[in-house]
């Protein structure tokens, strides 16, 4: 930095910049874990996920095959309240926790009621030109499943989520 005439600083020279990056990078990260501790575990205790599975699938086709994934959750609403909307997460991971499809579902199509089930199936079709659904269809046999309530909306308009970014009065 060097100092202008007028008393404010000028940036000369950013020796560190990729190491500044990162630490910026880290901290906001363990930031957000911060924040969303408690609201993680409000949503587990809310909207337990009760069952999930996953399966790939194909048409057969033997020239030009098309695949597709089906996923089937269970969720449980613990709650007094009916939920209106339900946000969840489907993370695809291999024994080392490396994602290989990240998929967010939205489910608003009629009320979730206190203290009821609700099954969910989704169809996820996979294009096999793009590595990573082609390594999916090549071996799905070690990839998981991690299935994540991200939010829910109450009947009342209460909503909880967690945080994707920071929040502007963090940041500052």
């Amino acid at each position: 930095m060097t100092k202008l005439d007028d008393g404010t600083w000028k940036l000369k020279e950013i020796t560190n910049l990729v190491e500044f990056l990162v630490e910026i990078d880290k901290a906001e990260k363990e930031k957000l874990a911060e924040l969303n501790k408690n609201i993680v575990e409000e949503l587990k205790m809310a909207v337990p996920v009760t069952a999930a599975n996953v399966k790939l699938n194909s048409d057969g086709n033997p020239f030009f095959a098309s695949y597709w994934l089906n996923y089937g959750i269970e969720l449980q609403n613990n709650t007094d309240k009916n939920i209106t909307d339900v946000y969840v997460l489907i993370d695809l991971v291999d024994n080392n926790k490396k994602v290989f499809k990240e998929t967010h579902l939205r489910y608003n199509q009629n009320i979730f009621t206190a203290h009821s089930k609700l099954s969910l199936s989704y169809k996820d079709k996979l294009n096999q030109f793009i590595d990573k659904d082609m390594a999916l269809i090549e071996n799905m046999n070690d990839k998981k499943m991690e299935v994540h309530v991200v939010g829910i909306k109450y009947a009342d308009g209460k909503e909880v989520k967690i945080f994707e970014e920071l929040p502007d009065v963090v940041k500052k």
